[in-house]
């Protein structure tokens, strides 16, 4: 009898640790889900950040383009 309530205690502290277990998994997977939201977020601006650098390699390449003109004008006078 000694046995079975020793194993019924063991028992219930295993279900205990389980039970811990299952709700540090959930937190894991809470913060999971919002690092991965996060991470959206964050590439969703780097997008951003990346299509910026593309139009001001645009202007730039504009830019240069018309001080080359401008060069050729002056070269002609």
């Amino acid at each position: 009898m000694k046995l079975v309530h020793e194993c019924l205690i063991l028992t219930n502290e295993c279900l205990h640790l389980v039970h811990e277990c299952l709700m540090l998994t959930d937190e894991c997977l809470e913060l999971m889900h919002e690092c991965l939201i996060l991470t959206h977020e964050c590439l969703h601006l780097v997008d951003e950040y990346l299509e910026l650098v593309n139009e001001c390699f645009i202007l730039l390449n504009e830019s240069l383009q018309l001080v080359d003109e401008c060069l050729e004008l002056v070269n002609e006078s």
